[in-house]
């Protein structure tokens, strides 16, 4: 384990560098045992970073301010905020990505060649068959090919094929550093796709739960007011009831307050 680098990031983020030496070592001994618990089998550095995420801001979060921070309230809740809104903000990239991997595996099961179609459907269907190719398939390395429109005909003529057939055979074919195409693109968000609920299941445990249906709303309504800027409608002024909805969702967005405490002796929780 790269001890040095898993202290500097913990002592940093809590803003505890300056505490006395007895108190450092404390804190390096329950660094090194709540790791453990939480990852056996994992060093610092072999971790993603959601994973240091869940261990620094979540994991040992309660044990470090309340032990080791010693600071007034309005401080102490500003370190609060800081780390809260930076999960906030992991949280919603991975459910980003999430999304981005559940589009993908539609357009993986998408059936474009339909039998008995027209000439003209069949053209326009293979269309769409190689712009969702380019869409999804070609940002990466050694992207999947596109074949002939003679090419896509003659291979659905005993079946209709799937985008994702023509990804399997590719990626089954295609090995690099032991490899697959498909382990190359989407692993990391698989895996930040459990992470995630890893998380979730943390901040209930430690008595919080992330707002949902507030997150929904205030990017609803951030997103209307984007869009509408775009188009013909004129610029809000200053004190319009829109522009103030606007900011006041944008703050309660940027700000990370979309958490909330779960009371524990609330029959509903």
């Amino acid at each position: 384990m790269n001890k040095k680098a898993i202290y500097d990031d913990i002592f940093s983020l809590y803003e505890i560098q300056n505490i006395d030496e007895v108190q450092k070592r404390y804190v390096r001994k329950l660094i090194r045992r709540e790791l453990s618990k939480l990852y056996p089998q994992k060093d610092w550095e072999d971790l993603t970073d959601m994973e240091k995420l869940q261990f620094s801001h979540i994991q040992i979060k309660e044990k470090i301010i309340n032990r080791f921070c010693e600071l007034p309230e309005p401080e102490e809740k500003i370190l609060r905020k800081k780390i809260d809104y930076a999960v906030s903000s992991s949280l919603l990239s991975v459910r980003r990505e999430a999304e981005n991997i559940i589009e993908l595996r539609d357009v993986l099961k998408k059936e474009h060649y339909i039998n008995g179609d027209s000439e003209e459907n069949h053209r326009m269907q293979y269309e769409h068959f190689k712009r969702d190719i380019k869409k999804y398939l070609s940002n990466i390395p050694n992207p999947l090919p596109i074949p002939s429109y003679e090419k896509w005909l003659e291979d659905n003529e005993e079946y209709p094929r799937k985008i994702g057939d023509y990804y399997r055979d590719y990626s089954n074919n295609y090995v690099e550093e032991g490899k697959t195409v498909y382990e190359r693109i989407v692993p990391q968000s698989e895996i930040d796709h459990y992470i995630l609920r890893a998380v979730i299941k943390v901040l209930e445990e430690i008595g919080y739960r992330i707002d949902t249906e507030t997150i929904k709303n205030k990017l609803a309504i951030v997103f209307d007011y984007q869009i509408k800027q775009l188009g013909d409608i004129p610029m809000f002024e200053r004190d319009d009831i829109p522009t103030l909805s606007y900011l006041k969702a944008q703050r309660i967005l940027d700000e990370g307050d979309s958490y909330e405490r779960i009371d524990k002796k609330s029959p509903n929780c």
